[in-house]
């Protein structure tokens, strides 16, 4: 039996360092698939400096640890609609390069003997040039020089066409309304540039799709292109509509440009082609609907025509209705969605902001859940790539197991039993009325694995066990209607992590300090993976609460909508809401010691709330926050430079009537009503929310002898990325913990 040692909540000893949370954590994204070698495959791996570099796995059945393949100085990136996202594709060796401009390479004894000739194209956010990697040599060229006005992302390519499709946003005019956005083919062999669809305000996924147009013996003789794009007011998931068209070669343009999907304004999101070309597949609102399913169009019953697509039909998942399919973040390129064959596909849905992995038949409406066989929550972003009919990688982590690069090995004979039986298990998270441990009960016995997993690459090379990290539970709050009756009565969802230290344990009757953290977007939702960041702090003693309030997605577009006109007043609403339940009514907390911490508009909320509910914080963390939405409305960039029509204000608003919401929601106009400890941590480079927000409301506060302080990030923009940025973030904040939530009372 290990004996603990008493001490108060807040200062238990832990093993997990800042430095483990954050530099010894990095960040494995955008699995791709070789088109040489079946089963061979890549990822991304972060560097230091924020960039991420490219790993090659082997094929099935090879022992080989994954080796990297991008020499150094080398790094992927890129920062299209400054979000940025995908900035890497795979293709087969064969095109005729440019002049090398690095004669850089890899360690050849890291590398395959047996590699093929895949070329790897790619952006590098230091030049915002796109290059091509040789993998068999480690040679790097470059395709497209890079400019300070133009950047690329989101490639794709195809087998046999010259051509790489891509993403180009021109920033000659800098000014939000002036940058412009196009789809464009990249020549892999001469590097022109070819702009074929401009127009709209903006474009994501645009994908190729070899098209058997009726040649000799049904050869490929065309090319078809598919892609979203959206105008002002819209956002990447309202509003956007699917196109496809065919690529003529001869001209280096398109013909037959038809819109697919969208025309009642549902949210389009990943859309990807069937490997025979035959459909596209995508997630959309059905009309009415509440949560983004799963939708085909399919090509005319004459081969040579793409003009009349089959209206959008829905494919049925029984038991899946409440799940949201298809990604339709900021983010570009994200693959969530994977066919196998042509009729079978690996999608990741999201339910009360878990991730779910389904093996599914588009034919047949039949599914599996591959949850309990390969054991992964949290699969956001880019997380997906096939390797086969029956195997795929698949980026992810569990409760506690941090996030890794699988390859997942199906059973034909297990997949083909469940889905004719319908013996898969519907896939849920941990009900928010029903304990844990009843729940661990109710599961069914077990059964043969439909799927193994292979783990091939850790994110943190350090080996902490399971049993060291808390497990999150998902809680549900009732959250009152605002006196004012325009909000009613809902629910709120968030993952809670409880103290956890086997060390350790407190003295009877007291009760742990609290952190709430409000996610970014607004409309981004937290996940149960593990986080290292959650644990840094579950691990010394304090509760960690991540709520998912309204305006959230991955919990339908009704939950999400309810934000719309009411940002910076019902999701901070929702947090006092939250607080006051996990310390009045449940009493898993101390209500004396409660913190808030976030970043981007999880910074606005912690202004917000901090302005709104001063008695119920001891201290607040406000990472690169709003504190002035109509500066928000002037300075921020072009993809969410309309983002404000929808969050603050309804249609036909006039100016006096923006005035007003802007005087009222903008916490920097409300400064002398915080009285909790401040702590503004923001980087010198951010276009998103410049920094000026940050001196901003740190003057207001300081103008009445308040307690605030400013940290900046040098070199940091948005998103912090940079390694000892991280760490600062995290002491930073453990230090002003230490200032206001551990304090002994009277000091």
């Amino acid at each position: 039996m290990t004996l603990r040692t008493i001490a108060p909540y807040g200062r238990w000893t832990s093993a997990i360092s800042a430095e483990a949370a954050t530099a010894g954590t990095r960040s494995l994204t955008s699995p791709r698939s070789s088109p040489s070698v079946n089963g061979q495959g890549y990822f991304l791996v972060s560097q230091d400096d924020g960039s991420s570099t490219v790993y090659m796995c082997s094929a099935g059945g090879d022992d080989k640890p994954p080796t990297r393949v991008l020499p150094a100085p080398w790094g992927v990136g890129t920062s299209v609609y400054e979000y940025g996202g995908q900035a890497y594709a795979v293709m087969e060796g064969g095109g005729v390069c440019k002049r090398s401009e690095s004669n850089e390479t890899t360690d050849k004894s890291e590398r395959s003997e047996d590699t093929m000739a895949d070329k790897i194209v790619f952006a590098d956010r230091r030049d915002q040039g796109v290059h091509m990697l040789d993998v068999a040599t480690g040679t790097v060229t470059t395709l497209v020089q890079g400019t300070p006005a133009l950047r690329y992302g989101d490639f794709d390519v195809v087998s046999d066409n010259p051509w790489i499709v891509a993403l180009q946003e021109d920033h000659t005019d800098p000014l939000p309304a002036a940058v412009r956005n196009y789809v464009v083919a990249i020549h892999r062999g001469t590097g022109e540039v070819v702009r074929v669809v401009e127009g709209a305000d903006f474009y994501s996924y645009a994908r190729w799709v070899p098209w058997f147009g009726g040649g000799e013996g049904g050869q490929t003789d065309k090319l078809a292109l598919s892609w979203r794009e959206w105008n002002h007011p819209d956002l990447p998931f309202e509003g956007v509509t699917l196109h496809w068209a065919v690529w003529q070669p001869e001209t280096n343009t398109l013909s037959q440009t038809t819109q697919v999907a969208g025309e009642d304004r549902q949210c389009v999101a990943e859309a990807v082609w069937a490997p025979d070309g035959s459909s596209l597949l995508f997630g959309m609102e059905p009309k009415g609907g509440d949560f983004r399913q799963l939708f085909r169009v399919r090509r005319s019953g004459s081969s040579s025509d793409l003009s009349c697509p089959s209206l959008p039909e829905p494919v049925a998942f029984e038991g899946l209705e409440d799940a949201e399919f298809g990604d339709a973040s900021w983010i570009i390129g994200c693959q969530t969605l994977v066919f196998l064959t042509p009729s079978t596909v690996v999608a990741v849905g999201t339910r009360y902001g878990q991730n779910h992995l389904v093996y599914a038949d588009l034919d047949t409406g039949a599914w599996a859940a591959l949850d309990a066989d390969v054991g992964l929550v949290e699969m956001k972003f880019d997380p997906l790539a096939a390797l086969s009919a029956w195997s795929f990688l698949v980026v992810g982590s569990g409760y506690t197991t941090p996030q890794a690069v699988y390859r997942v090995e199906l059973d034909p004979d297990a997949i083909r039993q469940a889905l004719a039986t319908g013996s898969h298990v519907t896939p849920g998270v941990v009900s928010p009325q029903i304990p844990r441990s009843k729940q661990q009960q109710q599961q069914p016995p077990p059964k043969k694995l439909a799927a193994t997993s292979t783990l091939l690459f850790r994110s943190t090379e350090q080996d902490f066990a399971p049993r060291l990290f808390s497990t999150p539970e998902l809680v549900c709050i009732p959250a009152p209607g605002s006196a004012d009756g325009k909000d009613a009565p809902h629910d709120v969802y968030g993952w809670f992590w409880p103290p956890h230290n086997r060390s350790f344990e407190a003295p009877q009757g007291t009760l742990p300090p609290l952190v709430v953290t409000p996610h970014g977007g607004p409309t981004g939702y937290t996940a149960p993976g593990l986080h290292m960041m959650a644990q840094f702090w579950a691990t010394r003693g304090f509760a960690y609460f991540a709520i998912n309030y309204s305006g959230s997605s991955g919990h339908g577009r009704a939950y999400r909508d309810r934000l719309w006109t009411r940002w910076g007043i019902l999701d901070r609403d929702d947090v006092a809401a939250a607080i006051h339940y996990l310390t009045t009514e449940t009493r898993r907390a101390d209500a004396r010691r409660v913190g808030i911490e976030g970043g981007s508009a999880g910074g606005y909320n912690v202004l917000q709330s901090l302005v709104g509910y001063a008695e119920l914080f001891a201290g607040g963390v406000c990472c690169c926050g709003v504190a002035d939405t109509a500066a928000l409305g002037r300075d921020t960039h072009k993809l969410e430079s309309h983002y404000l029509d929808r969050l603050l204000w309804k249609d036909g608003a006039s100016d006096d009537e923006k005035a007003r919401i802007h005087f009222e929601r903008s916490p920097v106009n409300h400064a002398e009503r915080i009285t909790a400890p401040l702590r503004l941590i923001h980087g010198d480079q951010d276009t998103v929310v410049p920094i000026a927000q940050s001196r901003s409301i740190q003057a207001q506060i300081a103008k009445r002898g308040g307690d605030v302080d400013l940290i900046v990030l040098p070199g940091e923009g948005h998103m912090f990325v940079k390694t000892e940025s991280l760490v600062l973030w995290l002491t930073s904040e453990a230090e002003w913990w230490e200032k206001t939530l551990l304090k002994e009372d009277g000091e």
